[in-house]
């Protein structure tokens, strides 16, 4: 497994407050966690689901179910 489970429940809530339209600020906000800190599971996120961007990595990780 590539996340540990801490990790992958950051990376699914993120992902998941981003396709419900909120900002990079918001969602760090939201989750009482920094900025950078929502960047850093973005990219892990990025890199495992093979997305180049933000838009696709919420696209693919609706596409796997991992978010609505």
């Amino acid at each position: 497994r590539f996340f540990n489970q801490h990790r992958l429940m950051g990376a699914q809530a993120i992902l998941q407050l981003l396709a419900d339209g909120l900002a990079l600020d918001q969602v760090a906000s939201r989750l009482a966690i920094g900025r950078e800190t929502v960047r850093t599971h973005l990219k892990a996120a990025y890199k495992r689901l093979g997305a180049g961007d933000r838009a696709h990595a919420v696209a693919l990780a609706m596409r796997k179910g991992a978010i609505r």
